[in-house]
């Protein structure tokens, strides 16, 4: 049994447990079924066969053998941990489609948070998605953290009561970060749940009430992870990206979410609830910071550019639990030129890295907070991505680039290893496209998908890492 499942009958209305699903349910059933069914047959044969080339090869050509040997094993783990996750995004799947929420007896405030730094061009519209928001009862509190364009005087047009019901506060601070800007700002919040957005999303009318119920559904649920979509899809690289945003929402968010232990919030879109992140602050937050420099104490900190991340992870390591809600969506703006995407990866990796570090730090002083699902869950998502992914760029494509030149019949083996992936990438394509509402016109770049995620958005670790250990400086712009 999970974190949530005695939860369940509170949180959802009567329905027959074994009540048909309908066609389009169906479907998406047998998709994320057969997608787990066979990445772990693909990652189990294809790693057998390259385990049984390099034991003949050890002798004659020892470094091939290496290559052989250490492709077999990625391919291996790579497969089984693609089957694991779609096998659990599939009971999350499962249950999501069998649940109807029930609304609370009385619906909670909510505040809502955007901090804002050079959002002129967006930052109207952001609040204006906010302000039309189908929600009885909330607030909007925008933090301008010293922007050098005019987007305090842009989101101050719309301060103060709109429809009787929702009113805007537009403050200014002096530039410290988005950290401090989100500290402030839950300064100034009244809400029992906050609602932390960016000021370039657009979030769905409806989107504030799914994350409310899925909030409400059990104390321990400490945050909702709403989904983030692309809306400028306007290019290749910007479509690129909303299929990685739809990827990364149908497999590892939603198997993640089966236990309760998604690892990231984002912040385009994550509700809280604010006792919680009091506690966080009690716990983990710096002291000291009086809003000298425009620096503030509170549940974000200043040591890592991933503070989504960070905060995601204080939360779980107090023994909360964290869900997604797909229903829940925000519209956010994707980076459309190769250097702002660079830039942007950049930060989320090298901060990751950082929080990771921290996470390691703390458990090491308190062993305790490394709870079990956690660790797995780190493992299987930053292990695999930090570690397996490098080693596959650098000994696994070239091997099989060798592999191909030389005519060897492993390669014919290969080669249909990887149309067969393609093939089940695409139909897992379409099932998450389908399961969150999503364009179906994405699937088919998932071959382009495969080749940027990769090789492009990989390569990116090399700076993040060099940076890293030559403690280069950072900065929110």
């Amino acid at each position: 049994m999970t974190l949530l499942e005695g939860a369940s009958a509170a949180y959802c209305d009567a329905r027959p447990r074994g009540s048909a699903l309908g066609v389009r349910a169906s479907i998406e059933v047998v998709l994320y079924a057969i997608g787990a069914l066979m990445a772990a047959l693909l990652g189990v044969f294809t790693g057998y066969s390259l385990l049984a080339v390099s034991s003949e090869d050890w002798l004659e050509a020892p470094w091939t053998g290496v290559q052989s040997s250490l492709l077999g094993v990625l391919i291996l783990i790579l497969g089984l941990r693609i089957s694991y996750a779609l096998s659990l995004a599939l009971r999350e799947h499962l249950r999501i489609r069998r649940c109807t929420p029930k609304d609370p007896v009385t619906w909670p405030r909510v505040s809502i948070l955007v901090p804002a730094f050079n959002e002129e061009g967006t930052v109207v519209e952001a609040l204006r998605s906010t302000i039309d928001i189908d929600y009885p009862d909330f607030e909007v509190i925008v933090v301008d953290d010293g922007s050098t364009d005019k987007t305090f005087e842009r989101a101050a047009s719309l301060a103060g009561r709109h429809r009787d019901r929702v009113d805007v506060q537009v403050l200014r601070k002096e530039n410290a970060g988005k950290w401090s800007a989100h500290n402030f700002a839950v300064r100034h919040a009244t809400g029992r749940y906050l609602l932390c957005v960016d000021a370039d999303s657009r979030l769905e009318p409806d989107a504030l009430r799914h994350m409310v119920r899925a909030i409400e559904r059990d104390e321990s649920i400490a945050a909702v992870a709403g989904q983030v979509r692309v809306r400028n899809r306007d290019g290749l690289l910007t479509c690129l990206q909303a299929l990685e945003y739809l990827t990364c929402n149908g497999s590892m968010r939603t198997a993640q979410s089966f236990d309760a232990t998604v690892l990231v919030v984002p912040g385009p879109i994550g509700l809280f609830r604010r006792e919680v992140l009091d506690r966080v602050t009690a716990e983990f937050g710096k002291r000291g910071y009086d809003g000298t420099g425009g620096r503030y104490d509170g549940p974000f900190e200043d040591d890592s550019f991933a503070e989504d991340f960070d905060l995601s992870l204080a939360v779980l390591q107090l023994g909360y639990g964290i869900v997604y809600e797909p229903r829940a969506v925000s519209n956010t703006k994707a980076p459309s030129t190769l250097r702002s995407l660079m830039n942007q990866r950049y930060r989320w990796q090298r901060g990751s890295i950082q929080v990771l570090r921290k996470v390691m730090r703390r458990s090491r002083e308190r062993p305790e907070l490394l709870r079990p699902a956690l660790l797995r869950w780190l493992l299987l998502a930053y292990a695999v991505d930090f570690v397996l992914v490098p080693l596959w760029l650098l000994i696994g494509l070239p091997y099989l680039l060798a592999l191909y030149l030389s005519g060897s019949a492993i390669a014919t083996s290969l080669l249909g290893f990887l149309l067969l992936m393609f093939g089940t990438n695409f139909l897992l394509s379409l099932c998450y496209a389908s399961t969150h509402k999503d364009s179906k016109w994405l699937a088919p770049l998932c071959v382009a998908h495969d080749v940027y995620n990769t090789c492009f958005l990989q390569a990116i670790l090399i700076f993040v890492v060099f940076d890293e250990i030559r403690g280069t400086p950072m900065r929110w712009s």
